[in-house]
């Protein structure tokens, strides 16, 4: 099921009834006087960050991967608090390897979320 209006397009995945956002970065971008976190679903955003985190703790190898999960743990908080820039400059902190982990995991919203941070959508 696909739900579309001027600013996004969400789908419904009936599988896990998780909601995927296609268009998070223009949400963030085109959303200038609008609230931008009426748009995002900060619940499950904070669920699949909190994934993220335990998931980057279990693969976590090396000295800087702290550095990052940390980064992940501080989006988190700011989601808490529905702040989409802080959201972010911290999933743009938390780089690649949470991206990659995000995409192994199957955290669809945060993987979206990471991709605009880091520049790649």
């Amino acid at each position: 099921m696909t739900k579309k209006d001027s600013n996004q397009e969400i789908h419904i995945d009936s599988m896990s009834g998780g909601i995927i956002a296609n268009k998070v970065e223009n949400i963030i971008q085109n959303n200038k006087t609008s609230n931008v976190s009426d748009q995002i679903d900060f619940d499950l955003l904070m669920t699949e960050l909190a994934q993220l985190r335990k998931a980057m703790r279990e693969r976590d190898s090396e000295a800087e991967h702290v550095i990052e999960m940390a980064e992940v743990q501080k989006a988190e908080q700011a989601a808490q608090k529905k702040d989409v820039a802080k959201v972010k400059q911290h999933l743009s902190a938390a780089g690649k390897w949470a991206l990659d982990i995000a995409t192994e995991i199957g955290t669809s919203l945060a993987k979206e979320m990471l991709r605009t941070a880091l520049g790649m959508n």
